[in-house]
C-alpha cells in the first residue's frame, strides 16, 4: 500500500495540501505538507488521529485506507471518487431544479446527521468537501477540522472552517 502514496496526476489542492491519483489509479493521495507556513504542527498528533477516526467511522465519508508520515509530508490514501466535487458540479451544471436541489440537500443533511449521531462535528462543510460515489450517493470529505463532542453538548468553542461558508453567528462569536 505504501507504493500507492506515489502520485501520478494532480486532481486539486488546498491551503497546504494536494490531492492526486495514485499510480495504480485506484486511490486518491492527499499530501499534507509539513513545511508550509500554514501547517498546524498539532495535526501531527491529535488532528491526524481525529481525521483517521472520523473517516474510518463514517460510512457517508470518503474512506481513508492508510496514513503514511514522512519528514516533509503526511500522506492519506483515500477512495478515489469518480465524480467531481459538488462545487465543480454546480459550476458545470449551473442551477439545479428544485427537486434536484432538495434531493441533494436531503442527502447532505443525512450525511451530517450521521456524523452528529457519532459525536463528530465536521466544521468545514462546503461544496468542495462533498463528492459522490459510483452510485451517485453523496460522501463527505476533508475531516481535517473535525471535533468530537459529547451527546447533549451545546456548542464547540473554537471558530474553525472556511470563513465564506461559516454561519454568521459563528463569525460574530455568538453561541
Amino acid at each position: 500500500m505504501q507504493a500507492l502514496a506515489r502520485a501520478r496526476e494532480l486532481l486539486g489542492f488546498g491551503q497546504f495540501t494536494t490531492i492526486s491519483i495514485s499510480t495504480d489509479e485506484a486511490f486518491a493521495v492527499k499530501t499534507i505538507f509539513k513545511f508550509s507556513d500554514d501547517f498546524d504542527h498539532r495535526l501531527i498528533g491529535s488532528g491526524i488521529k481525529l481525521t483517521c477516526v472520523a473517516e474510518f467511522r463514517n460510512s457517508r465519508s470518503v474512506q481513508l485506507h492508510q496514513v503514511y508520515e514522512h519528514d516533509e509530508a503526511i500522506y492519506l490514501i483515500l477512495d478515489l471518487c469518480p465524480s467531481p466535487d459538488l462545487f465543480s458540479r454546480i459550476e458545470a451544471h449551473g442551477s439545479f431544479y428544485e427537486s434536484e436541489a432538495a434531493a441533494l440537500l436531503t442527502e447532505l443533511v443525512e450525511s451530517i446527521a450521521e456524523c452528529h449521531r457519532r459525536g463528530i462535528a465536521h466544521r468545514d462543510m462546503k461544496p468542495k468537501n462533498v463528492f459522490s460515489d459510483s452510485n451517485g450517493r453523496l460522501l463527505l470529505s476533508d475531516f481535517g477540522s473535525v471535533a468530537f463532542f459529547e451527546k447533549g453538548a451545546r456548542t464547540l468553542k473554537r471558530k474553525v472552517g472556511t470563513p465564506a461558508y461559516m454561519a454568521p453567528e459563528l463569525i460574530a462569536g455568538q453561541n
